[in-house]
């Protein structure tokens, strides 16, 4: 994340680069040649007005077009024919000029005159060397403004902007960096998520405070594949824990009926044989009394195999084939312990408090894997029914005979006639905001695990409506 920040912040100090070096440059070449051009304009346009004045009525101290010329700093001398001095602006200093400048130029001065920029000639002036003809008389017009101030100011300008673009580019850059930090965190957030779902954590939520739309709405997105992805492993898990129990109870039936075969042909043999040699005494014995001895021989033997095979059956029936658990006196506070920072941040994520009562050293003989399967099948049922900003209380106390674990979440109760039914394998409860809901439904086998779970641990388990809510529990024999 960080090479993207860098490179969006090279990205706009490039483009300030490229923008006021660009201006710069662009002042530095042309203009000059634009201030320059713009006077000679101005210049020519001034003397064509001078052209309509009567030149010697008017005021020239209160005459607009006089002043518009020193308005603009130029600086006009107008003279007769002999060159002697009629005005003089307030810029100029006329008596060198008449006799070193005008003079030695009489030739230049033309009635359609143009404004001429003198590039070889000290303090390079803009120059016009104008001739009006008014009643007979003659007037010489010298029109002039030096541009050394204007190269120095140029000069000045240039190194400012040069100074400008220096401390925009720091500053942009400064700028760029703390912008470019609010669009990555974002990002990075989202990709930590990412990266935490990919090794099966979902405790982490993207932050949907995101002022900008699409990550805002991407974050969003993440968050809710993050939730279908671990109620899809949940649910996973629940079908994997029904597959092994099914798995396990096919082993053992398959066990207990190859023992069940061995054991009934071991005891069948001896009867079989007994009466095997019975009746093959009869086919010599002509003797009555004999007969009838082998014969009540023969039938207790068939009775003894009656009962054996009747017993059993009897037997088979009423074992249970249970699967093998890890059973093993442990501390269930301990497991609970471990379990809630996961649950912390997840439900912060969600907008849910989640809070816990955890007593300490209650001790169980319990399988640590399935009890907390269950304990996750609690608390994925009450996330379920849980709206943002409302509570989950996690619960584990004990008393003199037994170890006492609830969740609780505010919601809506459970009607009365569903409380025995949501133990059911597949049963889903009527939920009255599903097409609104933004969490998905459950398939119906968290709670008929839990049970499942709670009674292969010789515990029993069950759910009670609060005032603002729904409390579901178990308790196990203390060890």
């Amino acid at each position: 994340m960080n090479k993207l920040r860098i490179q969006a912040v090279i990205s706009i100090c490039l483009l300030l680069i490229l923008v006021l070096g660009g201006s710069s440059m662009f002042y530095f070449l042309f203009a000059t040649d634009y201030y320059i051009g713009k006077k000679q304009t101005l210049m020519d346009a001034a003397f064509s007005n001078l052209q309509k004045l009567n030149l010697r009525q008017i005021s020239y101290d209160d005459d607009p077009s006089i002043n518009s010329l020193e308005a603009e700093s130029f600086s006009i001398i107008i003279c007769d024919e002999s060159f002697n001095q009629i005005y003089s602006s307030k810029l100029g200093t006329p008596d060198n000029l008449i006799a070193d400048t005008m003079k030695p130029a009489k030739e230049r001065f033309t009635e359609d005159a143009r404004a001429v920029y003198y590039d070889d000639v000290s303090r390079r002036p803009i120059a016009l060397y104008g001739l009006i003809r008014q009643d007979h008389q003659v007037y010489y017009i010298y029109i002039y403004e030096y541009t050394t101030g204007l190269r120095r100011s140029i000069r000045y300008m240039n190194n400012f902007l040069a100074d400008v673009l220096i401390l925009t580019i720091v500053a942009g850059s400064g700028f760029a960096w703390i912008i470019c930090s609010k669009i990555v965190k974002p990002i990075q957030n989202i990709s930590t998520v990412a990266e935490k779902m990919s090794e099966n954590d979902f405790s982490v939520r993207a932050s949907e405070s995101i002022p900008t739309y699409e990550l805002k709405h991407l974050a969003r997105n993440i968050n809710h594949m993050a939730d279908k992805i671990q109620k899809d492993m949940s649910d996973l898990n629940n079908y994997n824990y029904l597959l092994l129990r099914q798995n396990q109870n096919m082993a053992e039936l398959e066990d207990m009926r190859k023992e069940i075969v061995r054991k009934v042909t071991h005891e069948l043999k001896t009867p079989l044989a007994i009466i095997s040699s019975q009746v093959e005494m009869l086919q010599y014995e002509y003797d009555n009394s004999k007969k009838d001895y082998y014969f009540s021989s023969i039938m207790e033997e068939i009775e003894k195999m009656s009962g054996l095979i009747s017993n059993v059956l009897h037997s088979a029936l009423i074992e249970e084939a249970l699967p093998s658990t890890l059973m093993a006196r442990d501390n269930v506070s301990l497991l609970l312990e471990t379990l809630v920072p996961k649950y912390e941040i997840w439900m912060r994520t969600s907008k849910i408090a989640f809070k816990t009562l955890i007593q300490e050293d209650c001790y169980a003989v319990f399988d640590a894997s399935q009890l907390e399967q269950a304990i996750n099948n609690y608390i994925m049922n009450a996330y379920r029914h849980t709206l943002p900003q409302s509570q989950i209380i996690l619960t584990l106390r004990q008393d003199e005979e037994s170890i006492y674990c609830s969740v609780y979440n505010e919601g809506e109760a459970i009607p009365k006639e569903e409380q025995s039914r949501i133990w059911k394998s597949f049963y889903q409860g009527k939920n009255k905001d599903e097409k609104n809901s933004a969490k998905p439904n459950e398939i119906g086998l968290g709670l008929y695990i839990v049970k499942d779970i709670i009674n292969l641990h010789k515990g029993t388990c069950g759910v009670f409506n609060c005032r603002k809510g729904v409390e579901f529990w178990f308790r196990l024999p203390k060890a």
